[in-house]
């Protein structure tokens, strides 16, 4: 396996912050936005001797627990990782991040607390931190989210969903002021 290799694999793992563990030719592979049960497409960016790391080309199959997303941005924003998962499945998934990384950390014997489920599924976040830029390169100011895998481009976020109704006015307004 070398730089630039295209391969099929599956998903088997996860590690935070949203990283897709599989292994392929003896060697660790880290894809970035994949889901354990994904089979996907990836194009190889590093190779070392025991792992590699490897871009997202496509998703062949989904994960047998994925649905649709629930926010209109989704495929382009990049302020949310788990929407297309279950709201139990995804306390699932961090608490098992979680546990993991405090694993590494304490060496002494603790107990355990699973997340607490959040009664609101949608409007929930009390903090947000919109960006301005562009949408496109010399495009017309906007102000939202960064895109998925771009620092640079923004996506206008009008109809986030994880956010309070009241964020969405407030986007929207401070917009049309600086666009004056």
């Amino acid at each position: 396996m070398k730089k630039n290799d295209i391969i099929e694999v599956m998903i088997n793992d996860l590690e935070f912050p949203n990283i897709g563990i599989t292994n392929f030719q003896n060697k660790t592979v880290k894809i970035k936005n994949t889901l354990p049960g994904q089979k996907v497409r990836v194009r190889i960016k590093r190779s070392k001797k025991d792992r590699a790391e490897a871009k997202l080309l496509e998703v062949l199959k989904k994960a047998p627990y994925q649905q649709e997303p629930s926010c209109e941005h989704f495929d382009l924003c990049g302020g949310c990782s788990y929407q297309t998962v279950p709201y139990e499945k995804q306390l699932e998934i961090k608490s098992q991040q979680f546990k993991k990384i405090i694993d590494e950390i304490l060496t002494e014997n603790y107990e355990f607390s699973p997340i607490v489920p959040s009664p609101k599924k949608t409007g929930y976040r009390n903090k947000m931190e919109f960006s301005f830029g562009d949408e496109i390169k010399d495009g017309p100011l906007s102000l939202g989210m960064h895109r998925r895998n771009s620092f640079y481009s923004i996506v206008n976020t009008h109809g986030c969903q994880i956010v309070d109704e009241d964020f969405r006015q407030i986007l929207c307004r401070i917009l049309d002021y600086f666009r004056g």
